[in-house]
């Protein structure tokens, strides 16, 4: 169904949801180490507020759009290709979908071949945004739209020669997950991270508003230790690190459910009880807070991506104004209460189709 084009590995959005293997199983007693009322921080005053919720929706038409993605590994980026191309189907057009495996150099040839191709429209989730950055110039001297996913995060205006961008709420996410952790961290507990050692923007500034939002809550954050991996067994490692260098803390953020689901391994195999809270909310997350191995994740909305991303396309080549930044459909929070009535990304777009 997904035609792909591949080749070898680097990185980008790990982040995202990468779909790996579970470690070690079993459920954790989580203490109640505060049984922490949550705390009345409102999510307001960010920029991600002042973005438009996508764009408006289309005239059906005969389109053939190139969707360069970082991996297809990858259960959310995946999902997001999947709406893209039953979105072009529902409008009578296509998606060609370029898998770049991870590489920045088969992701910049990828895009040559695209431009080649003479494609209507490109949706790039980049691998490097810098690598692709002369292509981009080149398809808007071609007339050729690009919509890029989650280009600059701090700016709404300053996106180089995309026409648009869309963000993926990154700030609420993290909001919702530091929310999340506070019903069991107590105001000025400490937590500890699991980062990331990949010079991604998008992963960096998604730790930054982890930090920024724990402040806010009242919680300290005293560092973190990098998933060196990104994916479960990395996550185990990296915790194994955290339990080591920071004994004291009550709490953990990994940047991944992945990250959050090899901590919890580490986690049981000392006996901490740790609650950890993770973040993207793909089939292994939703398994995790089933499993009690996560206490909660927050699911990001990889159908909404992939739908506007083909709308904002089409919108432009039927002369329709798009914002040069829009926003995807809010993040939600996903634990024991609601975790056997959510829908998978797949569940999703089989319902919406």
């Amino acid at each position: 169904m997904r035609p792909l084009h591949a080749c070898a590995a680097a990185a980008v959005a790990s982040l995202l949801v990468f779909s790996q293997a579970g470690c070690s199983s079993g459920t954790r007693t989580v203490r109640p180490s505060g049984s922490a009322p949550a705390r009345d921080v409102v999510f307001a005053g960010t920029l991600e507020q002042t973005a438009p919720v996508g764009y408006p929706k289309p005239r059906a038409g005969k389109l053939r759009i190139a969707y360069l993605e970082p991996a297809s590994s990858n259960e959310f980026i995946a999902a997001v290709g999947d709406a893209a191309q039953a979105t072009a189907k529902s409008l009578g057009g296509s998606v060609t979908v370029y898998d770049a495996k991870f590489d920045p150099d088969v992701q910049v040839s990828q895009f040559q071949q695209a431009l080649a191709q003479k494609v209507d429209g490109i949706f790039l989730f980049a691998v490097d945004p810098k690598a692709v950055e002369p292509l981009v110039r080149q398809a808007a001297a071609a007339g050729i739209p690009v919509i890029g996913v989650e280009a600059n995060s701090q700016s709404t205006t300053d996106i180089g020669a995309l026409t648009s961008q869309l963000w993926e709420r990154r700030d609420e996410q993290a909001y919702l997950q530091v929310k999340g952790l506070a019903r069991f961290v107590k105001p000025g507990q400490r937590v500890a991270q699991i980062t990331s050692s990949i010079p991604s923007p998008v992963i960096q500034q998604y730790l930054v508003f982890q930090r920024e939002w724990s402040s806010k809550f009242g919680i300290k954050v005293v560092g973190g230790v990098d998933n060196a991996t990104d994916d479960v067994t990395g996550g185990e490692t990296a915790m194994t690190g955290v339990l080591a260098r920071y004994s004291t803390i009550q709490g953990l953020l990994p940047y991944n459910d992945p990250s959050g689901i090899g901590a919890a391994a580490a986690d049981r195999q000392q006996n901490k009880s740790m609650p950890i809270v993770g973040a993207n909310g793909g089939t292994d997350g939703l398994d995790a807070v089933k499993q009690g191995k996560l206490e909660g994740t927050v699911r990001i909305d990889a159908v909404g991506l992939g739908r506007f991303g083909l709308w904002g396309l089409y919108d432009v080549k039927q002369g329709i104004a798009i914002a040069k930044t829009a926003k995807i459909g809010p993040p939600m929070y996903i634990d024991a209460h609601n975790v056997n009535t959510t829908s998978t990304w797949s569940q999703e777009l089989a319902h919406s189709s």
